[in-house]
């Protein structure tokens, strides 16, 4: 039988290693201090314009559609004005962005694009240009029409868009 002091050592032992066992000696690398985004698309916080989940959505080889939530961080209203990339062309209107307001362009399928890196497991650099806040250039993943961008509209053309 073990004496009173030994047992009482034993669970001291025990409390003191319970943290290294949960795993709270990772440092201050670890996961859980990292920023972590737990979506599909593409984040780019820099600059006066926020560009979030930036995706571009398509059914058919050649054509889709660009998925983005922008958010005008300055003090004044702004446009974004132009989308381009290598052997990409985008076909808008200018698309107004009001101070401190989510614009979804995924809601109305405001942007369409087309090129050859457009399909489905591709990536594709773009450049955003705002008629105030610069420009911003991302590399962005075309994701297939279907679960979470299911609801994206297409650029006319697409098979999917007629139907």
């Amino acid at each position: 039988m073990k004496s009173p002091l030994r047992r009482r050592i034993a669970a001291v032992a025990l409390v003191l290693a319970a943290p290294a066992a949960a795993g709270c000696t990772n440092g201050f690398d670890a996961q859980t201090d990292q920023p972590y985004q737990p979506a599909v698309g593409v984040n780019d916080q820099t600059g006066s314009v926020d560009a979030l989940n930036a995706a571009i959505v398509s059914d058919t080889d050649g054509i889709g559609t660009l998925s983005v939530t922008l958010l005008n961080n300055a003090d004044q209203p702004d446009q974004l004005v132009s989308v381009t990339g290598q052997d990409l062309t985008a076909q808008f209107s200018p698309i107004e962005l009001p101070t401190d307001q989510l614009v979804d362009l995924s809601k109305e399928g405001q942007v369409a694009v087309s090129g050859p890196k457009v399909s489905a497991g591709e990536f594709v650099t773009l450049e955003l240009v705002f008629r105030d806040g610069g420009s911003k250039e991302m590399t962005v993943p075309v994701v297939p029409h279907a679960f979470d961008f299911g609801e994206v509209p297409l650029p006319s053309g697409s098979p999917s868009a007629t139907q």
